[in-house]
């Protein structure tokens, strides 16, 4: 079995989206591989956007998803986007880990007033309540997956002890005092049973099926979809500002070994510049630059996208720090044939003059083609699976070599 991972390089927003797309068709299956509905990849196929969250970003393209273990869930969002994508025409087949983690209203809620309270001091979260869902997994009784809203009684009887002791608990662990508005929202026994019904018909759209059942990926053009990029990593220097999440190989190195993937594609993402969307550490950050971005909007969790150099000596430094994972997190003494690539995206909007860091010295050029060498010779990169992008579609995508 052969595979493909696609893992943002930087902050996330590099273009995996439209990496997948290019990817994909009617006979793929996209692994969400980390994250959760905090990714938000753009897709633009036929003259169709849509920024994509719980879905494979194939999906345009016909591509079935699978929402691996290591991905959470949030049935509310699922269902808005699930909503979006049916009124443009689109009824994809999506299929679920039992034992993937599912977000609650009150994870979104105790995100948001953490957050709120912070100030100027913001993480840069989404706002979805990633963080909070993984601490609340932490502790047994409040555990909440997939498997768990097949019995919508269960479910309920689940979520009133969330609601009763966990809740109280994460509050005074924060030190938040909520106003009255939101403890109201926190206590309401009809979003409690709102959210019972959107679990229903969350699962009325999804197959729960485990990793290991092959039939499921046999004989599929099988791509990983990562969320966020490797400097966004949970164990990444960057700390604190980072999200809770593995983002670069070693989530899909597990799933890997499970499906018996024996020969590994992985095609690192970044844009011909730097971006970051939140607040955190920023490198070679210009700001006075800045570039169009339709998908990353102002917003009150991560404010303005920020603009910078790219610094070639970090890329190269995040990738080998990445490909280290092999053979370390595995169960056994699994190790696939691994081949890795870089994609620079955007190259469309590098025009006049382009700075970068190389080896220490910003250099400045007229002619992508050079960054995009000096990129290539850093990281080592396979020339087969490297691309370059020049607009905003899988149609502008090039291999560097024709195999």
């Amino acid at each position: 079995m052969k595979a493909i991972s696609i893992i943002g390089a930087n902050w996330g927003d590099e273009s995996k989206g439209k990496m997948v797309d290019y990817f994909s068709d009617n006979n793929t299956i996209v692994i969400k591989s980390n994250g959760g509905s905090n990714s938000g990849h753009t897709v633009i196929r036929d003259g169709i956007r849509h920024v994509f969250h719980h879905f494979g970003s194939g999906t345009l393209a016909g591509a079935s998803t699978y929402l691996s273990k290591y991905f959470i869930n949030n049935p509310i969002l699922f269902l808005q986007e699930w909503e979006a994508l049916k009124s443009l025409g689109f009824y994809p087949k999506v299929y679920a880990d039992e034992y993937s983690m599912i977000t609650t209203p009150w994870d979104m809620m105790i995100n948001t007033i953490l957050e709120e309270s912070r100030g100027h001091e913001r993480h840069g979260s989404c706002g979805v309540g990633i963080n909070e869902t993984v601490k609340r997994h932490e502790i047994f009784a409040y555990q909440l997956v997939a498997y768990d809203l097949k019995n919508l009684d269960r479910l309920a009887e689940r979520l009133k002890i969330i609601q009763k002791y966990w809740i109280p608990d994460r509050l005074k662990q924060l030190d938040l005092n909520p106003s009255e508005e939101w403890m109201d929202n926190l206590n309401s026994e009809e979003i409690l049973n709102t959210y019972v019904n959107q679990c229903e018909e969350f699962l009325s759209h999804v197959i729960l099926e485990q990793i290991w059942h092959r039939d499921v990926f046999e004989n599929k053009n099988i791509v990983f979809e990562g969320a966020q990029g490797l400097l966004l990593d949970e164990d990444h220097y960057f700390f604190p500002h980072v999200t809770h999440s593995h983002t670069g190989l070693k989530n899909v190195l597990r799933l890997c070994e499970v499906m018996e993937v024996e020969e590994l594609d992985v095609v690192y993402v970044t844009r011909a510049y730097a971006t970051r969307h939140g607040a955190g550490p920023f490198p070679r950050e210009v700001e006075e630059l800045s570039y169009k971005d339709y998908t990353n909007i102002h917003n009150m969790f991560q404010g303005t996208l920020r603009f910078g150099h790219l610094d070639i000596d970090l890329l190269k430094k995040s990738i080998e720090n990445d490909l280290g994972q092999i053979g370390l997190h595995t169960y056994t003494y699994y190790n696939p044939k691994v081949r890795y690539g870089l994609a620079m995206t955007c190259m469309d909007q590098m025009v006049d003059k382009i700075d970068y860091w190389y080896n220490g010295v910003q250099h400045t050029t007229s002619d992508p083609d050079i960054m995009m060498k000096h990129a290539l010779q850093a990281i080592e990169a396979n020339k087969e699976i490297s691309f370059v992008s020049y607009g905003p579609t899988a149609d502008d995508v090039s291999r560097l070599h024709k195999e």
